[in-house]
């Protein structure tokens, strides 16, 4: 499955939101590419603010400002 590369950027942000994380090697089998032209793609999408980077893919963007604030955690994990 060869996609243009914005394409492919659409498809990674809509596997992102479906389940929450993507792979870079399971991202580069799926549209077979390298996994350098994967992690590209990832950076690209974590500069536009769609996505944070880990170690090994990606994960969705849960706070626009990072972490949400002490009190609300604390509050979250009572």
């Amino acid at each position: 499955m060869s996609l243009l590369a914005e394409e492919r950027k659409i498809a990674i942000l809509e596997e992102l939101n479906q389940f929450g994380k993507v792979k870079v090697v399971s991202l580069a089998e799926r549209f077979r590419v390298s996994e350098e032209t994967i992690r590209r793609d990832l950076d690209f999408l974590e500069k536009a603010g769609k996505l944070k980077r880990v170690y090994g893919g990606a994960v969705r963007k849960m706070y626009q400002e990072g972490e949400p604030p002490y009190f609300q955690r604390q509050a979250l994990h009572q």
